[in-house]
């Protein structure tokens, strides 16, 4: 993946795998993304006005980080009208920058009935 010309561009690369199996009963799957995402740009240069060297500093506005994306999906078949479903989703990016470390994630579960 490459962001191009935006103002965050960026280049990531990851490797995916997964692994899934379904009977007729259960079934699900798991997948896992490690990546690395390396800012291509992103320094804002602040003065502070004096005309002194040292009053210039470059700031980073983005930190450089390696990533987990972990997906779990599964159904559970409980009977002829009711089966359970199963979604979770977990995402850590350990950044360069540790204050910019950071971690997002989900899960659901669904009770379905079909008449």
């Amino acid at each position: 993946m490459d962001a191009g010309d935006s103002p965050e561009a960026y280049t990531q690369l990851g490797i995916r795998a997964g692994v899934e199996s379904y009977g007729s009963a259960v079934g699900g799957s798991v997948t896992l993304e490690y990546g690395r995402r390396e800012y291509n740009q992103g320094d804002v240069v602040v003065d502070d006005g004096s005309g002194d060297p040292a009053g210039v500093t470059t700031i980073d506005l983005y930190s450089d980080f390696n990533y987990w994306k972990i997906w779990l999906l599964g159904s559970w078949r409980i009977s002829q009208k009711f089966s359970l479903d199963f979604m979770a989703n977990y995402e850590p990016e350990n950044h360069t920058e540790n204050i910019d470390d950071s971690a997002i994630g989900f899960a659901s579960l669904h009770l379905i009935w079909r008449p």
